[in-house]
């Protein structure tokens, strides 16, 4: 006799009396009605939501008369998209954020990038490249482009800056590529490199846009600000945030600015809070050796949050903790007002998910962050000039509050 039990999606057996697993080879073929199969995703999305959303009321919402409205639509639902868009209007009905249904989408081939951005006012012949990404694929010893060279062909294609000219980096990913370059928009006298393309820039603009930030807030507070900026509220981030904040480069200033705009949120808000809650306590001191806190780490110095309207979240609960336990002033923008406690669940096709709301934030004072948007102390707009002109207003006024408290 044996044992039968499911291990890693694969059906096995072990024997009673003792001995090894032994999976066990079957198939299975079975026909599924796709309109039955989308009408109880339909429902499952619309139960689990019914049970468990944060609000019993629902935002005010009759969920049954809102299942009622939208299902007899259901049968113009051809394919799994159209009953996404469908579902998107059934989650409209609550005006809540962390919602969504979706599910496995066909991967595109990838578009790769040299690490470089183009002047698109340029018609050829060749690309004029306006800049290069710091310590980008182009930005490395041997694979140098520089700002103002001309780009005249890659992977031995004649490139100029249009839709076609995309085509040349598609699929090519991690790829080693030649690329012909000139100081002048001809390949007479050219030279030939090899670049290493990669796929997404995300990260690599992140980085040069803090080390700008960093820099300027350097040169108008004559050194005597920091800034440091919270990608993310997750550990991650919460690591880089510490090693900077008890380093050199925090410790030798007399004021922060904490900057948390396009945030998308996580959980990291008690982390963040217990450092600025730290008070020195006693001094400890070897013979012989300078004395020192304790704890040893701890910032007891301002602090402004620099917010607007992309932070969602968690990115939001932190600057309205930040004020409340008084940690820092907050400048910038209104947020975006989504602060819901969500998990995903797979429905019955397996993959399909759905979001579910299922936890809510309120202030001390009672007040919901859902649909609220934490208003900051200080109002500053980045207006459309000042980004077109890249200066950013915000960081800029961050640093006068900052001197302000410093006595600078």
């Amino acid at each position: 006799e044996n044992f039968y039990y499911l291990g890693g999606g694969v059906i096995k057996k072990m024997p009673t009396g003792g001995g090894g697993a032994e999976a066990i080879d079957f198939e299975a073929r079975m026909d599924i009605s796709r309109t039955e199969e989308m009408a109880e995703i339909f429902d499952e999305g619309w139960q689990k939501l019914n049970t468990e959303f944060y609000d019993e009321k629902h935002h005010g919402a009759d969920w049954n008369a809102v299942r009622d409205k939208y299902k007899p639509y259901l049968k113009y639902c051809g394919q799994k998209e159209d009953l996404y868009n469908l579902f998107a209007r059934v989650l409209g009905e609550l005006n809540a954020s962390h919602l969504g249904m979706y599910g496995q989408t066909r991967p595109n081939l990838p578009t790769a990038s040299l690490g470089v951005r183009y002047d698109e006012t340029y018609a050829g012949p060749g690309l004029k490249v306006a800049d290069v990404i710091r310590h980008g694929p182009a930005d490395l010893e041997g694979s140098k482009i520089n700002p103002g060279e001309y780009i005249m062909s890659i992977d031995g294609q004649d490139v100029v800056y249009n839709e076609e000219f995309y085509k040349v980096l598609l699929d090519k990913v991690d790829k080693k590529l030649k690329v012909v370059v000139n100081s002048t928009p001809s390949k007479d006298g050219a030279r030939t490199i090899e670049v290493k393309a990669v796929g997404s820039l995300g990260q690599l603009l992140y980085d040069q846009w803090v080390e700008d930030n960093a820099k300027e807030v350097e040169e108008l507070s004559g050194g005597k600000v920091a800034y440091l900026h919270i990608q993310g509220m997750g550990q991650d981030s919460f690591k880089k945030f510490k090693r900077w904040l008890y380093g050199d480069y925090c410790q030798g200033k007399k004021a922060l600015i904490m900057d948390v705009r396009y945030n998308g949120g996580g959980w990291l808000h008690d982390d963040l809070y217990a450092e600025f809650a730290k008070r020195p306590h006693a001094y400890e001191q070897s013979r012989g050796q300078p004395r020192h806190t304790m704890p040893t780490q701890y910032w007891n110095r301002p602090v402004i949050v620099l917010q607007n309207e992309y932070c969602g979240s968690d990115a939001e609960i932190v600057p309205s903790g930040m004020r409340y336990l008084g940690y820092g002033t907050l400048l910038g923008q209104a947020t975006y007002g989504g602060v819901i406690g969500t998990f995903d669940i797979t429905l019955i096709d397996g993959t399909t998910s759905c979001r579910v709301p299922c936890a809510g934030w309120w202030k001390i004072d009672g007040t919901n962050l859902e649909n609220y948007g934490v208003p900051p102390d200080i109002e500053v707009e980045n207006t459309f000039d000042s980004v077109l002109g890249n200066k950013d207003l915000q960081l800029e006024q961050a640093v006068k509050e900052s001197m302000k408290k410093i006595g600078g």
